[in-house]
């Protein structure tokens, strides 16, 4: 309501300055030219048409947006969620794609496998069976002492 009310004041503004001002002028005697409020008044008069259009659709064009806005994001969890659930335990190892050897890792005991191609399920086991013995990851820290 307050967006129809701001539209109307906004056009009937210069309509009532106008509306005083003839009036003043007919009590005066003396005409006064206000070309540039006739000009405002005929210009604004045919857009609080407009303007209550804007406002009266605004609602549901925000409410449209919101929607699409809402539909994308679950379009893209479903996206994530079946991209996580074809995961690589599931495949054939020959189905598993090839990647290069992690370099990220520095450890020493990992150096000799970096310019080797290693599916992702070899990996894992490398990692499980360092998981199994973990004093061969740290025996040169014995030495130091």
């Amino acid at each position: 309501a307050v967006w129809y009310l701001s539209a109307f004041y906004v056009t009937n503004t210069v309509q009532l300055y106008l509306f005083f001002q003839a009036r003043a002028n007919f009590r005066s005697g003396k005409p006064r030219d206000n070309y540039p409020a006739w000009v405002l008044h005929t210009t604004l008069t045919p857009l609080q048409g407009f303007w209550n259009a804007i406002i009266y659709f605004r609602p549901r064009i925000m409410m449209r947006r919101r929607r699409q806005r809402q539909q994308q994001q679950q379009t893209q969890m479903r996206q994530q969620q079946s991209h996580l659930s074809s995961s690589t335990e599931r495949r054939h190892p020959e189905q598993v794609p090839r990647v290069e050897s992690l370099s990220v890792l520095t450890d020493s005991s990992f150096h000799h496998h970096h310019d080797q191609s290693h599916t992702v399920v070899q990996f894992q086991e490398e990692i499980e069976s360092f998981k199994e013995e973990p004093t061969a990851l740290h025996d040169d820290d014995d030495d130091d002492d």
